[in-house]
Protein backbone atom coordinates (compact mmCIF):
# COMPACT_ATOMS: atom_id res chain seq x y z
CA UNK A 1 0.00 0.00 0.00
CA UNK A 2 1.28 3.50 -0.80
CA UNK A 3 0.80 5.23 2.57
CA UNK A 4 -1.16 5.42 5.74
CA UNK A 5 -4.93 5.59 5.57
CA UNK A 6 -7.08 7.92 7.67
CA UNK A 7 -6.39 7.77 11.40
CA UNK A 8 -7.95 9.11 14.56
CA UNK A 9 -4.54 10.52 15.52
CA UNK A 10 -2.51 12.99 13.49
CA UNK A 11 1.03 11.71 12.96
CA UNK A 12 2.32 15.26 12.62
CA UNK A 13 0.33 17.37 15.09
CA UNK A 14 0.29 21.08 14.41
CA UNK A 15 2.81 22.95 16.47
CA UNK A 16 1.38 25.18 19.14
CA UNK A 17 2.85 28.49 20.27
CA UNK A 18 6.42 28.21 21.47
CA UNK A 19 5.46 29.55 24.90
CA UNK A 20 3.48 26.38 25.72
CA UNK A 21 5.57 24.73 28.41
CA UNK A 22 5.42 21.69 30.73
CA UNK A 23 2.77 23.25 32.99
CA UNK A 24 0.38 23.86 30.08
CA UNK A 25 0.99 20.36 28.78
CA UNK A 26 0.30 18.88 32.22
CA UNK A 27 -3.00 20.77 32.44
CA UNK A 28 -3.95 19.49 29.00
CA UNK A 29 -3.05 15.93 30.04
CA UNK A 30 -5.26 16.29 33.12
CA UNK A 31 -8.19 17.40 30.99
CA UNK A 32 -7.66 14.46 28.63
CA UNK A 33 -7.50 12.10 31.61
CA UNK A 34 -10.93 13.25 32.79
CA UNK A 35 -12.31 12.83 29.27
CA UNK A 36 -10.90 9.32 28.88
CA UNK A 37 -12.50 8.18 32.13
CA UNK A 38 -15.86 8.66 30.42
CA UNK A 39 -14.94 6.63 27.34
CA UNK A 40 -16.86 3.35 27.35
CA UNK A 41 -14.53 0.39 26.91
CA UNK A 42 -16.09 -3.10 27.02
CA UNK A 43 -15.31 -5.14 30.09
CA UNK A 44 -12.28 -7.47 29.92
CA UNK A 45 -10.78 -5.56 27.00
CA UNK A 46 -7.87 -3.11 26.64
CA UNK A 47 -7.44 -0.12 24.37
CA UNK A 48 -4.83 -0.58 21.61
CA UNK A 49 -3.87 1.71 18.73
CA UNK A 50 -3.32 0.21 15.27
CA UNK A 51 -1.75 2.45 12.66
CA UNK A 52 0.10 2.32 9.38
CA UNK A 53 -0.70 0.18 6.38
CA UNK A 54 -3.95 -1.37 7.52
CA UNK A 55 -7.47 -0.97 6.16
CA UNK A 56 -8.94 0.55 9.33
CA UNK A 57 -6.32 2.33 11.48
CA UNK A 58 -7.46 3.65 14.85
CA UNK A 59 -8.11 2.59 18.44
CA UNK A 60 -9.64 -0.78 19.32
CA UNK A 61 -10.78 -2.45 22.54
CA UNK A 62 -9.18 -5.88 22.22
CA UNK A 63 -9.62 -9.29 23.75
CA UNK A 64 -7.43 -11.29 23.50
CA UNK A 65 -4.67 -8.72 23.80
CA UNK A 66 -2.41 -9.92 20.95
CA UNK A 67 -0.87 -8.60 17.76
CA UNK A 68 -2.92 -11.10 15.77
CA UNK A 69 -6.20 -9.76 17.16
CA UNK A 70 -5.10 -6.15 16.59
CA UNK A 71 -4.35 -6.85 12.93
CA UNK A 72 -7.57 -8.78 12.47
CA UNK A 73 -9.87 -6.01 13.69
CA UNK A 74 -7.94 -3.32 11.80
CA UNK A 75 -7.96 -5.22 8.54
CA UNK A 76 -4.22 -5.82 8.49
CA UNK A 77 -4.17 -9.50 7.71
CA UNK A 78 -2.70 -12.25 9.86
CA UNK A 79 -0.11 -11.75 12.57
CA UNK A 80 1.66 -13.50 15.45
CA UNK A 81 0.04 -14.20 18.82
CA UNK A 82 2.53 -11.87 20.48
CA UNK A 83 1.00 -10.44 23.69
CA UNK A 84 0.44 -6.69 24.02
CA UNK A 85 0.34 -4.32 26.99
CA UNK A 86 -2.47 -1.80 27.56
CA UNK A 87 -1.82 1.32 25.50
CA UNK A 88 0.63 -0.30 23.04
CA UNK A 89 0.69 0.76 19.40
CA UNK A 90 0.77 -1.81 16.62
CA UNK A 91 2.43 -0.14 13.63
CA UNK A 92 2.26 -1.84 10.22
CA UNK A 93 4.76 -0.73 7.60
CA UNK A 94 6.42 -2.02 4.47
CA UNK A 95 9.12 -3.62 6.61
CA UNK A 96 6.68 -5.53 8.79
CA UNK A 97 4.78 -5.16 12.04
CA UNK A 98 6.24 -3.30 15.01
CA UNK A 99 4.94 -2.91 18.55
CA UNK A 100 5.68 0.45 20.18
CA UNK A 101 4.90 1.78 23.66
CA UNK A 102 1.83 3.90 24.23
CA UNK A 103 1.90 7.07 22.12
CA UNK A 104 0.08 8.84 24.92
CA UNK A 105 0.62 8.03 28.64
CA UNK A 106 -3.12 8.39 29.21
CA UNK A 107 -3.80 5.29 27.12
CA UNK A 108 -2.39 3.05 29.85
CA UNK A 109 -5.64 3.38 31.77
CA UNK A 110 -6.13 5.92 34.49
CA UNK A 111 -6.08 6.37 37.36
CA UNK A 112 -3.11 4.14 38.22
CA UNK A 113 -2.77 2.39 41.57
CA UNK A 114 0.94 2.62 42.51
CA UNK A 115 0.47 -0.35 44.86
CA UNK A 116 -0.43 -2.74 42.03
CA UNK A 117 0.73 -1.09 38.78
CA UNK A 118 3.50 -2.81 36.84
CA UNK A 119 6.66 -1.25 35.43
CA UNK A 120 5.00 -0.49 32.09
CA UNK A 121 2.08 1.46 33.61
CA UNK A 122 4.23 3.36 36.09
CA UNK A 123 6.77 4.32 33.41
CA UNK A 124 3.98 5.83 31.29
CA UNK A 125 2.99 8.35 33.95
CA UNK A 126 3.99 11.93 33.12
CA UNK A 127 7.45 12.70 34.47
CA UNK A 128 8.11 9.11 35.60
CA UNK A 129 10.79 7.21 33.73
CA UNK A 130 11.78 3.57 34.03
CA UNK A 131 14.30 4.23 36.83
CA UNK A 132 11.71 5.98 39.02
CA UNK A 133 9.10 3.36 38.19
CA UNK A 134 11.49 0.64 39.40
CA UNK A 135 12.10 2.68 42.57
CA UNK A 136 8.33 2.79 43.21
CA UNK A 137 8.10 -0.99 42.94
CA UNK A 138 11.17 -1.54 45.15
CA UNK A 139 9.92 0.91 47.80
CA UNK A 140 6.48 -0.69 48.09
CA UNK A 141 8.11 -4.13 48.28
CA UNK A 142 10.39 -3.13 51.15
CA UNK A 143 8.11 -0.78 53.11
CA UNK A 144 4.67 -2.08 52.28
CA UNK A 145 1.83 -0.44 50.34
CA UNK A 146 1.55 3.32 49.93
CA UNK A 147 -1.28 4.67 52.07
CA UNK A 148 -1.40 8.18 50.65
CA UNK A 149 0.26 10.47 48.13
CA UNK A 150 2.64 11.75 50.80
CA UNK A 151 4.10 8.23 51.13
CA UNK A 152 5.25 8.40 47.51
CA UNK A 153 7.60 11.26 48.37
CA UNK A 154 9.85 8.64 50.00
CA UNK A 155 10.52 7.04 46.62
CA UNK A 156 13.97 7.98 45.27
CA UNK A 157 13.44 10.30 42.32
CA UNK A 158 10.06 11.62 43.49
CA UNK A 159 9.86 14.94 45.33
CA UNK A 160 6.75 16.23 47.13
CA UNK A 161 6.23 18.62 44.22
CA UNK A 162 6.53 15.78 41.73
CA UNK A 163 4.05 13.68 43.68
CA UNK A 164 1.59 16.56 43.67
CA UNK A 165 1.89 16.80 39.87
CA UNK A 166 1.10 13.08 39.61
CA UNK A 167 -2.00 13.23 41.82
CA UNK A 168 -4.52 13.45 38.91
CA UNK A 169 -3.22 10.14 37.57
CA UNK A 170 -3.18 8.13 40.84
CA UNK A 171 -5.85 6.45 42.95
CA UNK A 172 -4.25 7.16 46.32
CA UNK A 173 -5.92 9.73 48.60
CA UNK A 174 -4.04 12.90 49.50
CA UNK A 175 -4.18 11.97 53.17
CA UNK A 176 -4.27 8.48 54.63
CA UNK A 177 -6.62 7.40 57.43
CA UNK A 178 -5.01 6.85 60.83
CA UNK A 179 -2.65 3.86 60.92
CA UNK A 180 -3.67 1.15 63.36
CA UNK A 181 -0.72 0.55 65.68
CA UNK A 182 -1.95 -2.97 66.40
CA UNK A 183 -2.23 -4.06 62.76
CA UNK A 184 0.47 -2.09 60.94
CA UNK A 185 3.54 -3.78 59.54
CA UNK A 186 7.04 -2.57 60.27
CA UNK A 187 7.20 -1.05 56.79
CA UNK A 188 4.01 0.93 57.37
CA UNK A 189 5.18 2.12 60.78
CA UNK A 190 8.49 3.20 59.28
CA UNK A 191 6.68 5.78 57.16
CA UNK A 192 5.25 7.55 60.20
CA UNK A 193 6.84 10.92 61.06
CA UNK A 194 9.75 10.48 63.44
CA UNK A 195 9.71 6.67 63.17
CA UNK A 196 12.55 4.99 61.31
CA UNK A 197 13.35 1.37 60.62
CA UNK A 198 14.80 0.67 64.08
CA UNK A 199 11.92 2.20 66.03
CA UNK A 200 9.35 0.54 63.77
CA UNK A 201 10.92 -2.84 64.50
CA UNK A 202 10.85 -2.14 68.24
CA UNK A 203 7.14 -1.31 68.08
CA UNK A 204 6.36 -4.58 66.30
CA UNK A 205 8.47 -6.61 68.76
CA UNK A 206 6.91 -4.87 71.76
CA UNK A 207 3.43 -5.54 70.40
CA UNK A 208 4.23 -9.23 69.95
CA UNK A 209 5.72 -9.57 73.44
CA UNK A 210 3.32 -7.43 75.47
CA UNK A 211 0.11 -7.44 73.48
CA UNK A 212 -1.74 -4.70 71.59
CA UNK A 213 -1.54 -1.03 72.48
CA UNK A 214 -4.56 0.33 74.36
CA UNK A 215 -4.11 3.78 72.79
CA UNK A 216 -1.42 5.86 71.10
CA UNK A 217 -0.29 6.93 74.60
CA UNK A 218 0.75 3.32 75.24
CA UNK A 219 3.60 3.75 72.77
CA UNK A 220 5.70 5.24 75.57
CA UNK A 221 6.33 1.70 76.75
CA UNK A 222 8.49 1.21 73.65
CA UNK A 223 12.13 2.11 74.17
CA UNK A 224 12.92 5.28 72.22
CA UNK A 225 9.35 6.65 72.21
CA UNK A 226 8.76 9.67 74.40
CA UNK A 227 5.76 11.97 75.02
CA UNK A 228 6.88 14.40 72.30
CA UNK A 229 6.84 11.68 69.63
CA UNK A 230 3.47 10.40 70.86
CA UNK A 231 2.00 13.89 70.38
CA UNK A 232 3.48 14.06 66.92
CA UNK A 233 1.97 10.69 66.01
CA UNK A 234 -1.43 11.19 67.64
CA UNK A 235 -3.15 12.71 64.52
CA UNK A 236 -1.98 9.89 62.23
CA UNK A 237 -2.34 6.72 64.34
CA UNK A 238 -5.02 4.84 66.23
CA UNK A 239 -5.17 1.70 68.37
CA UNK A 240 -8.26 -0.40 67.71
CA UNK A 241 -8.32 -3.77 69.46
CA UNK A 242 -10.94 -6.34 70.47
CA UNK A 243 -12.32 -6.27 74.04
CA UNK A 244 -10.14 -8.17 76.45
CA UNK A 245 -7.04 -7.85 74.29
CA UNK A 246 -5.84 -4.51 75.63
CA UNK A 247 -2.52 -4.61 77.43
CA UNK A 248 -1.61 -2.19 80.17
CA UNK A 249 0.73 0.62 79.07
Amino acid sequence: MGGEGPSFRRDRPQRGPRWVGPVALLLLSGALAVALRHVSVPQNTELIEVRGEVARPGYYALSPLTVAEALRVAGGGEGPDTPLFPGDRVVVGRDGVHVEPASDPLLVGLPVDPNTADLHALSALPGVGEATARAVIETRASLGPFRSLSDLAQVPGLSPRGVEALSPYLTLPAEAPPLDLNLATAGELERLPGVGAVLAARIVVDRAEHGPFASPDALVRVRGVGPALVERLRPVVCASVAPGQIADP
